[in-house]
This record gives structure tokens, sequence and C-alpha cells, in this order.
């Protein structure tokens, strides 16, 4: 997928005209853009000082033929994780650095068939001034021990200097103060995903017609796929990777 990407940047520096974006349907509901605010400000946690993402479910990927997901080394990543941590790319940017693992077993009655990194992964991020944020996901769980919109949304935990936010779904709490200082039931994920690419799509539109929010689009969609690549990195290496210096390779800098 590295020498995909190489490609697909090289024609982007020779065609500056054209807009890349990835289709991630979970940030552009209710709930995910309410997080969004709370993370970038002040009135919501201020600096964040750490935090964590966690994603348990269990899908049933039997198809005829079988899927890229259950086939492709290191799809966990950049097909289910991508959607979570999407989400606290566009509201935070890239980390500095990330450390990745995978845990792969085989479930016949869902097709995962032991390829590597594709039922699951951990990683950790450590931000500027080694802030540390931290991501737990299965797609090959024994249950689905939470609903749908935060089986795939996520079930977030966020401490900040000014408050935390604790998010199920579409229940988004902001504490403050010893206390619940603000809490919303807000639309999550469409179980359809109808709604959220119609929203998506929208804001595709407005951005190439008028070019609202061209340029955190594109250079968040873009960033979400580096650190995904930089995951599966870790994991094959089982080291820790320089997210700066990737980002540098991929872009044949």
């Amino acid at each position: 997928y590295q020498d995909e990407f190489a490609e697909i940047m090289r024609v982007h520096r020779t065609n500056p005209e054209l807009m890349l974006v990835q289709g991630l349907n979970n940030q552009w509901n209710e709930a995910a853009v309410k997080m969004r605010e709370w993370l970038q400000s002040d009135d919501g946690i201020g600096q964040m000082l750490g935090g964590e993402c966690i994603v348990w479910g269990r899908q049933d990927l039997r198809t005829d033929p079988p899927q890229d997901d259950i086939l492709g080394e290191g799809m966990f990543f950049n097909a289910l994780a991508c959607h979570q941590l999407s989400q606290l790319v566009a509201a935070k940017g890239l980390p500095e650095y990330v450390t990745a693992y995978v845990h792969d077993r085989k479930e016949p009655t869902l097709d995962f068939r032991g390829v590597v990194g594709t039922s699951g992964g951990l990683c950790l991020f450590e931000y500027p001034g080694g802030v540390p944020f931290s991501y737990t996901g299965t797609r090959a769980a024994h249950g689905n021990v939470f609903g749908f919109a935060s089986r795939w949304s996520g079930q977030w935990f966020v401490h900040g200097e000014w408050g935390d936010i604790r998010r199920d779904g579409g229940r988004l709490t902001l504490y403050r103060d010893g206390g619940p200082k603000e809490d919303y039931f807000l639309k999550d994920l469409s179980e359809s995903l109808l709604e959220d690419d119609r929203i998506q799509f929208r804001a595709f539109f407005n951005a190439l017609a008028t070019g609202t929010d061209r340029e955190w689009m594109q250079q968040s969609s873009l960033d979400t796929w580096v650190l995904m690549e930089a995951c599966n990195l870790s994991a094959r290496r089982r080291e820790k990777i320089d997210i700066r210096e990737f980002k540098e390779l991929l872009n044949g800098e």
C-alpha cells in the first residue's frame, strides 16, 4: 500500500488542483462534530493530556469471493481503525510517534483466516510533549458488547487541562469541576450509513465548489492514511515509528 500512496502523492504534486479525500463516514455526524469541538477548544478540555479509544465488534465478513479485508495483510488498520482514528486526526492532527501491535486469530464463522493485521490491533500514539493516546480495537470479538453506533464510532475517554470527555456512541459528556458540565444525546452513525454519506458528500461538494474546509479536509484525509500505514509498519517491525520521517518517506522527500 505504501507504493500506491507514493504514486498518488506523485500525481497530486503534478496536479495540485486535484483534491484528495478519503471516505470516512464516522466523522461527519453530530456526535463526532461535538467531540471535535471539545477536543479543539478551551471551552472543551483545553490542552489534551491523554486519552483512549476502544472499538469492540464482531463483524461477519463472509462473502464469495472473499473480501480484501480478510485477505490483505494490515487491513484492520486500513479498513476499520481508520474510521475511529480519522476523528482523532481531524481534531488533533498527527502524533509524533506510534507504536502498534496486532492480534490475529482464525474465526471461520466470520471468515477471519489468521492473516496478519486483519482482525484487531492496539497502538500507542505520542503527541507533542509526550502526550499519550491509546487505541484498542477488534472486529473479531466473541460478542458485540456495545451498541451499533458506539461499536464503530468508538468508546472514548479523553483527559484535558480543563476537562474530560466521555463518549459512548451519541452520548457525550464533558466533565469539569468534579462533575458533568455538559451532557448530550446526539446523532451518531446511521445503521444504513445513508445519512452519513449524504453529509460527507455534501461536505466534499462544498469543498470543491467553494473551498470550504478544503485544506483541512484534504490534509486530515492524507494524514489518516499516513497514520494507518505507520501503525502497520510499527506492528510488522515491532518498533516505534517516527511519523515525520515516515511521512517524508511516503512523500518521496
